[in-house]
């Protein structure tokens, strides 16, 4: 409560002075100056709401990233790869050791991949779209461009 009183009520008395210019009622600048006066209270209430929004908007992406993103879309020319449920088709029963898709790229390409929501992987023969934080199998190749080298993402 301190810290509420403290930083908002005290400073916002003369912020208040300083974000409200006075304007002149004449077109010809000659007249009353107008200033309005804000109360600090109602200024401090709504800086101290803002702050709740904001502390709940950024627990929410910390805790569950993906709440802001867009759902998977049904118009994707291959299978998106979500290894929980598609490790049973690529190698059946084996055992199979899974790596971190960035792993198989490059230090430049991993700093890229960033921009792409899926990149295009092979795994087992068969082309997947792959988160770039997705786990894949260990022998999966990411597919490149054959002119630019370039990762093939969406």
């Amino acid at each position: 409560m301190l810290t509420y009183g403290g930083m908002f009520l005290f400073h916002t008395v003369s912020a208040t002075a300083q974000l409200v210019t006075p304007y002149i009622a004449n077109r010809l600048g000659y007249g009353i100056k107008h200033i309005a006066v804000i109360a600090p209270n109602s200024v401090a209430d709504r800086y101290f709401i803002v702050g709740v929004f904001a502390l709940v908007f950024c627990l929410t992406i910390a805790i569950r990233p993906n709440f802001f993103k867009p759902k998977d879309s049904q118009n994707l020319p291959y299978p998106i790869w979500k290894h929980r449920r598609d490790l049973e088709l690529s190698k059946g029963l084996n055992v199979i050791r899974l790596v971190p898709l960035s792993s198989l790229m490059t230090f430049a390409e991993q700093n890229l991949v960033a921009k792409y929501k899926y990149v295009t992987v092979i795994i087992g023969g068969r082309k997947f779209l792959a988160s770039p934080y997705e786990w894949v199998p260990e022998d999966s190749a990411v597919v490149r461009d054959k002119e630019s080298g370039t990762i093939i993402g969406i």
